[in-house]
């Protein structure tokens, strides 16, 4: 739960810096420099701008911060009519920031920075109108008083305002708009600010204008009225034009709806846009507020080195920040993180430091006092206390937060529960513990929350297990996995702000353990392939969420208000029962039935705007007649369960994993012996990998002495519904060759394979520059086979970034997920793609995965880096047989692969892996 909403939080700068060129002295004749070129920084500090590039001043604050996008050795010179304007230079972000101070400076005047060239390098100006800010006595003291949250006397001091010019008009009315927010009148705010933006565009303040809607846009945001806070960000971008320092407060916003409305990647990127940019316009307060968005989406997807090293850069603000209220948010933030890592993790092995922190931000609480902050603090006390297993602590921290009304707040409510419920397990006390979790069940239903609703059905089977009701176990931990389904797929509906899934495997994980203890080996693989299976949807939804069309993405806006709607009213309903007579409850029991189907409703229509239908989610592929599944899970501390089943049954081991460096023979012994009986019928072995083992090349780890592909197919299965990858039913293909131009060994692949497949399919060619996306996006959708010899990348946040380098423009992961029809076949030979992301929990989408998401049936593709030679030999070998009419991707390429490790053992053949859905 974090500890406020970090987007309210953010306070918008009314500054901003634009600088513009001067002329420069005339050239003498025998000078041979060339014409002189305009400086283009971005900058901030204004207290105002105006249309026309004039830039107010405040005498309280007079300096201005600008950055170049280049370091320049010849130092800049700056002048403001006759005074020179002293010059603080630091190299930043491959630039260089410049720190101008106006305090000598006589307003109004021109602003001219000038950065001198030479033989080769032209003179550089810009120059900039400064004047001072225009202030009124009883605006500026009415704002001081709203800051302070005195908001009745900042009422009254508004009112000596009355008799302003028209041209303060927009400034009164924002004003006013702001005092409405502050008091909690949405409705009314909203109107004020949109007429002071009116207001602002008629007087030319483009800095006023572009806030004000800012402003309105969160506001519709913080209503789930997403698709009018669209608009009203893309309304901004007019002011934004001429306001720098606005820019960064805007890609904060959009990323606060991106996260909300569900498109984290598009969320992250806008977050990062924001850092950089605020990092150089030395926005600090905005910096602080991105990274704290930025810690808990990362830590929400089980990024948890990159979580980490957010801790680490707010760990250092704290360490120097002198404003109580800024350090208790710092120190709750980054303990929140904390207790949210040792959730997801099972460990708490930073408790004790969360606890410190924690108690740091209730001591600057008492200088700042917000009560749902304290109440905030006060809870999390508790969890910290939980995870360093300091049970006593936990209630005295429970008490006193009931003490300060967190009860009141629902969802802390229900968070004390789910803590003291857990602290009782701890301690021994299963019935007591039993007790909580009803409760919460009763809550969380009542109030339609789902998160709550599935902690409150692992802690129940946690307690029944405790109690010995075994039975009773497995049915409470099914419930919780399958409300866990409905929750993973409607994470973005949820709006964003309590969506937290931290420790999500965990009722995953205690299912499938006390399934194996019970002995139902079947029951607990069928649990495990499901939870898998769940967790590659999601990545794929957050994937296809980020390439909507214009259309699908007002319809998803639709569905996420009629959701958000429907799930308030159902909660509002429910909350309110307790008034009612016995007689009138059925009534309202309908009614909040009603509104629940309807919230379910919106839900099934969102997924279908992602192509996804109830039916179809998180249903497991079947298994052949004489093929093995190996599938792998994760146990509680680290450890891992292994799973064989062939034609005699299915059973599971505890396996004994060794260091991920470990070398190939150590890896064999853990996962491949403990199972050598059953692999050594097989006739084919289908690998579902999990977590840390999505690294292990698992064919090629040896079975008697040879890789384990070299007697039979190997494949790595994503556990999708699908045909089986027999003979071909078409014959048309796509080659695609060294589309960068710099891969000889691609190039000369492309003829190969063209060669090969040309006395029996249809082909179509994109070779060098001729290969664009575009064309081969096109060809895409009619062919069976696509073959494709060039760069691979994998890059991004979990891999999201990835992608096949065209001649013109990229090919990415999306592209791949929004085709509407996706080859058969393809073969992938270039770098990282069939590579996923193992830093989160669980499984992750690739570009191979991707391509079986959209319909193809197998991909062959490398985990790693891999020459370009040793794909020219794979493709030699691939299609040796490929006018047989029996010829398929997944036979041909396994007998490939074990050519190749009998000829060439020493090239990294094992790279490359057959993936099938």
């Amino acid at each position: 739960m974090t500890v406020r909403d970090h987007a309210a939080a953010t306070t918008l700068a009314l500054a901003s810096v634009l600088v513009v060129l001067d002329e420069a002295p005339a050239p003498s004749a025998s000078a041979t420099r060339e014409p002189e070129t305009e400086l283009a920084p971005i900058f901030a500090g204004c207290a105002a701008t105006q249309r026309g590039g004039v830039c107010e001043i405040d005498p309280a604050r007079p300096s201005l911060t600008l950055w170049l996008d280049s370091a320049n050795p010849k130092k800049a010179e700056a002048r403001c009519g006759d005074v020179v304007v002293p010059i603080v230079a630091r190299p930043l972000d491959g630039g260089e920031q410049l720190t101008l101070g106006l305090a000598e400076v006589a307003l109004p005047c021109e602003l001219t920075l000038i950065r001198q060239g030479d033989a080769r390098t032209p003179i550089a100006k810009w120059r900039r109108s400064l004047k001072a800010a225009e202030k009124h006595p009883a605006l500026t003291e009415a704002d001081r008083l709203r800051r302070a949250g005195r908001l009745d006397e900042a009422k009254k001091a508004l009112g000596d305002a009355n008799a302003l010019p028209e041209t303060w008009h927009g400034r009164r009315t924002s004003l006013e708009g702001r005092l409405a927010l502050a008091a909690g009148r949405t409705d009314e705010a909203l109107v004020l600010l949109r007429d002071a933006i009116l207001a602002h565009r008629r007087d030319g303040r483009t800095s006023d204008e572009a806030l004000d809607t800012l402003v309105v846009g969160y506001m519709l945001l913080k209503q789930s009225r997403f698709t009018e806070a669209r608009s009203a960000f893309d309304e901004a971008d007019k002011a934004l034009a001429d306001y720098d320092e606005g820019r960064p407060h805007a890609s904060y916003y959009r990323a606060l709806l991106s996260r909300d409305t569900g498109a984290v990647r598009t969320a992250l990127r806008e977050l990062e846009t924001s850092a950089r940019g605020s990092e150089r316009l030395g926005l600090s307060g905005l910096r602080d507020d991105v990274r704290q968005v930025t810690g808990f989406l990362l830590q929400s997807l089980g990024r948890t080195r990159e979580a980490s090293r957010v801790v680490e850069e707010l760990s250092r603000d704290l360490a120097v920040e002198a404003d109580a209220c800024k350090r208790a948010s710092y120190a709750s933030s980054i303990a929140t993180i904390l207790l949210m890592l040792g959730e997801q993790t099972e460990a708490g092995d930073r408790a004790g430091e969360a606890r410190e922190l924690i108690a740091r931000a209730l001591e600057d609480h008492r200088r700042c006092p917000r009560a749902v902050l304290e109440q905030t603090a006060l809870v999390n006390l508790a969890w910290a206390a939980l995870q360093d297993n300091a049970l006593e602590a936990v209630e005295e921290a429970a008490v006193e937060a009931v003490r300060r009304g967190a009860e009141q707040q629902p969802h802390l409510g229900m968070w004390l529960i789910d803590i003291r419920g857990r602290a009782a397990l701890a301690g021994g006390k299963p019935a007591r513990a039993l007790e909580h979790f009803d409760r919460l069940a009763a809550l969380a239903g009542s109030a339609g929350t789902p998160e709550a609703a599935w902690r409150a059905a692992t802690g129940r089977g946690e307690a029944l297990q405790a109690l010995g009701r075994h039975d009773a176990a497995i049915e409470s931990y099914e419930r919780a996995e399958t409300l866990l389904g409905e929750l993973t797929a409607g994470v973005p509906l949820s709006g964003g702000r309590s969506s937290f899934l931290g420790g999500r495997e965990r009722s995953a994980r205690r299912l499938v353990q006390l399934l194996i203890d019970r002995k139902r080996p079947a029951d607990a693989l069928g649990a495990a392939r499901r939870a898998r299976t769940r967790a590659l949807a999601s990545s794929r939804r957050l994937d296809r969420l980020e390439h909507l069309t214009a259309a699908d993405r007002v319809r998803w806006d639709a569905a996420l208000v009629r959701h958000h709607d429907t799930s308030a009213a159902a909660a509002e309903l429910s909350s309110t029962a307790w008034k009612l007579l016995a007689s009138e409850l059925p009534e309202r029991e309908a009614q909040v039935a009603s509104q629940q189907r309807a919230a379910r409703e919106a839900l099934e229509d969102a997924l279908g705007v992602l192509g996804e239908a109830a039916a179809q989610r998180d249903a497991p592929a079947g298994r052949d007649p004489g093929e093995v599944v190996l599938a792998f899970h994760p146990a509680s501390g680290g450890r891992y369960w292994g799973f064989i089943e062939d034609d005699r049954g299915v059973r599971a081991l505890e396996l004994t994993l060794p260091v991920a460096t470990s070398h190939r023979d150590a890896w064999a012994k853990a996962v491949i012996a403990p199972f050598a009986e059953g692999l050594r019928a097989a006739t084919s072995v289908r690998v579902l990998s999990y977590g840390k083992l999505n690294e292990v090349d698992v064919h090629a780890l040896d079975l008697d002495g040879q890789p384990l592909i070299a007697s039979r197919p190997v494949t790595y299965s994503v556990d999708l519904p699908g045909t089986p990858d027999s003979g071909s039913s078409g014959h048309r293909g796509l080659v695609v060759a060294d589309p960068s131009s710099d891969l000889r060994h691609a190039l000369h692949e492309g003829k190969s394979v063209a060669e090969s497949l040309s006395s029996s399919w249809t082909l179509t060619r994109f070779e060098q520059s001729a290969a664009r996306r575009n064309d081969v996006l096109a060809a895409l959708s009619g062919v069976d086979l696509l073959h494709f010899a060039g760069h691979g990348v994998f890059e991004g946040v979990a891999g999201w970034e990835s992608r096949l380098e065209l001649a013109d423009a990229p090919l990415t992961l999306g592209d791949v997920l929004a085709l509407s029809r996706a080859p058969r076949w393809v073969v992938l030979s270039s770098c990282s793609t069939a590579r996923v992301d193992t830093e989160s929990s669980g499984v992750d989408l690739g570009l191979s995965h991707a391509f079986l998401f959209s319909g193809t049936t197998t991909v062959l593709a490398a985990t790693r880096n891999v020459p370009d030679a040793l794909g020219r030999d794979l493709a030699s070998a691939l299609y040796r047989n490929v006018s047989d009419e029996s010829w398929s991707l997944r036979t041909a390429a396994a007998n490939a692969l074990a050519q190749i490790a009998r000829s060439s053992p020493d090239l990294d053949w094992a790279a490359y892996r057959i993936v099938t859905r």
